[in-house]
């Protein structure tokens, strides 16, 4: 789910894993944005620093507040394979899911 939002989702939770170093729950629950190239709006969710959104308000962008765990702005699952074959999962709290594998 996500539709254009899609690659911004995954490029949001990737980067949170691979550069944050975060745990695959924070990585997928933390805030989100996504720009919707219809409207030409920035959507973000609201447990943004307000900052980011004033400051990219300044900058001419256009910004549409989504509450908390909007589901606007997808759903992602992740599933981590260790070295040791261990899986590793966690779901989107956007939505009733579950993130399983064997």
């Amino acid at each position: 789910m996500g539709g254009h939002a899609q690659a911004q989702i995954h490029l949001q939770v990737l980067t949170r894993l691979l550069r944050d170093g975060s745990d695959l729950h924070a990585a997928v629950a933390a805030p989100r944005w996504a720009y919707d190239p219809g409207s030409g709006e920035l959507q973000m969710e609201d447990r943004f620093d307000p900052t980011w959104r004033r400051e990219l308000e300044q900058r001419g962008h256009s910004i549409r507040g989504l509450r908390a765990f909007d589901d606007g702005v997808g759903h992602s699952h992740v599933i981590a394979i260790a070295s040791d074959g261990a899986l590793s999962v966690a779901a989107d709290p956007r939505a009733e899911s579950a993130a399983l594998g064997h």
